[in-house]
């Protein structure tokens, strides 16, 4: 990742599908690298997010661009002046590598009784003089490979041996392959009659090409995933897609993520290198089923540990809503605020009765009724509402004082209602403080159907069809990430008047993938 630093980007944007956009970078590449004979690894590391188990990404790709250099990189001293010479051999180093010039400073030719001062192309055509220049790689010299200036037409047959030029005491070859390379300055435009002359030179010195030959990129899976024999001189890019896909899709239990490439090259060379990845994003899957009860009160999906302190992008589950038949009444209480000072009856064996508003339960039939308080021992209640009669058994007084139990009762087989509504409710055994405001707070769930009805789950409004209503592969928002310092669960809110059953099934929580900086 460090070799991000070595680019500049041009912000362009890229489409990530339902999970939303996200800056592309376009890549404009400065300060090559060099890549040695160990090659050159790179590695991506993303910051870890508990309990996600895979990754997955858009894409990847590994942005390579050889090193522009005209001259080419100085392999120090080769030849040392020599002074009245036939022929100059020069060593490239290292092996392998492209001789791209020499610099032959003081080149003066030894000719007709002439001493004769040669710097440039100009020079040795006044002089009616060529430089010529044959090759060797692992083996003897061959005939010549270039000559400056090329030889000239002669009748249909082209300009020859062509390609080098020279100025400024620089011999520029068009990136020759060879292990060393054979000098000499000839006074003819014909290669039958070429006689080394005889020159004096100062100390002399090969430039190689920078960029390397035989490139190729070994992913994270140590199997080679892209190749470029020769040598590398145009820009490319490797698509790493793939197989990062492949490698990141199971994530080690503890270890942060991460992958790592090798660059590796026949001869050394530099190139400039940018690993972009995008899109990439860590998956928690989920196998069991998640389920919750709603009853008339915001409650939520609870996320099962892990849970980490960083919120999630979204949620990826199928969804289904069971629908109970029934649906908070608006005549219910509403719940105390927490913390408020709350006071009320004490119910025992001595009855305490709730009178509702008169008409407001009037054409529903009641399902379930709730008292709101505290056990103040091990407690029995009855509860009676128009001649049925229903029992809660065995309540245990809490270890300290909570938030008011909601303690909800089952109603069967009452008629509809056609007047006033009294609730009735003795403790048997035990004590209870029932919760006033100032009248003892009830809540009251009445018959309703689910058509027309909705339930909030994560965020979204889901829109009931039927006793079962089932969504595949909704996107909800979350869940949360843990308060700091906090114990309370987290997960989906869910939100409604009706009373129902949350599923959630084939869940998958996906949470940003955050780079670290080595």
């Amino acid at each position: 990742m460090s070799d991000l630093a070595r680019f500049t980007a041009d912000p362009a944007v890229e489409d990530l599908g339902p999970g939303g956009f996200q800056a592309a970078p376009a890549w404009v590449v400065v300060e090559p690298v060099e890549i040695g004979a160990a090659g050159r690894t790179m590695t991506q590391a993303w910051t870890k997010v508990e309990g996600t188990t895979r990754m997955r990404l858009n894409t990847s790709l590994l942005h390579l661009r050889p090193a522009d250099d005209p001259l080419g990189r100085d392999t120090e001293k080769v030849a040392s002046a020599g002074d009245r010479v036939t022929e100059l051999v020069v060593e490239v180093s290292p092996s392998g590598a492209l001789a791209r010039s020499v610099r032959i400073p003081a080149l003066v030719v030894h000719h007709n009784s002439s001493d004769i001062s040669v710097d440039s192309l100009s020079d040795l055509k006044a002089a009616n003089l060529r430089l010529s220049v044959a090759a060797a790689s692992g083996g003897p010299f061959g005939a010549p490979i270039h000559t400056v200036p090329a030889l000239p037409q002669r009748n249909a047959i082209p300009e020859q041996l062509g390609g080098a030029s020279f100025h400024g005491n620089v011999l520029h070859l068009p990136d020759v392959v060879a292990d060393s390379l054979l000098i000499t300055v000839v006074d003819s435009d014909d290669p039958a009659d070429f006689e080394p002359l005889m020159f004096s030179h100062g100390d002399v010195r090969v430039f190689r090409a920078p960029s390397p030959i035989g490139l190729s990129v070994v992913g994270p899976d140590g199997q080679e995933q892209f190749a470029l024999p020769g040598s590398f001189t145009d820009a490319t890019s490797a698509d790493l897609t793939a197989v990062m896909k492949r490698y990141l899709g199971n994530l080690p239990a503890d270890a942060p993520p991460s992958a790592s490439i090798r660059i590796e090259v026949d001869t050394v060379g530099e190139l400039s290198t940018c690993w972009s990845t995008t899109g990439e994003v860590l998956e928690r899957p989920i196998e069991e089923r998640l389920s919750v009860s709603a009853e008339g009160i915001p409650t939520q999906v609870v996320l099962p540990p892990p849970v980490p302190a960083v919120p999630a992008i979204r949620t990826i589950t199928n969804l289904t809503v069971l629908h109970l038949g029934m649906e908070l009444h608006p005549v219910s209480d509403p719940l105390p605020d927490a913390g408020a000072s709350l006071t009320g009856p004490v119910v025992s064996d001595t009855t305490v009765v709730r009178a509702l508003p008169p008409d407001a339960l009037v054409g529903h039939e009641i399902k379930r009724i709730a008292v709101l308080g505290w056990p103040m021992s091990d407690t029995d209640l009855r509860l009676e509402v128009l001649g049925a009669t229903a029992t809660v058994a065995g309540l245990a007084a809490p270890n300290k004082r909570e938030r008011p139990a909601i303690i909800w009762f089952d109603i069967n087989d009452t008629p509809t209602v056609d007047g006033p509504v009294e609730i009735s409710l003795t403790a048997p055994r035990g004590s209870f403080a029932w919760v006033a405001g100032p009248e003892p707070l009830v809540r009251v769930a009445v018959g309703s159907p689910p058509e027309g009805k909705s339930v909030s789950v994560g965020g979204i409004q889901v829109d009931l069809v039927g006793e079962e209503t089932f969504l595949a592969g909704v996107h909800l928002a979350g869940p949360p990430g843990a308060p700091s310092g906090g114990s309370s669960p987290v997960g989906w809110p869910v939100e409604t008047n009706q009373f129902a059953e949350v599923r959630l099934s084939n869940t998958n929580v996906e949470y940003n993938a955050v780079g670290e900086v080595p």
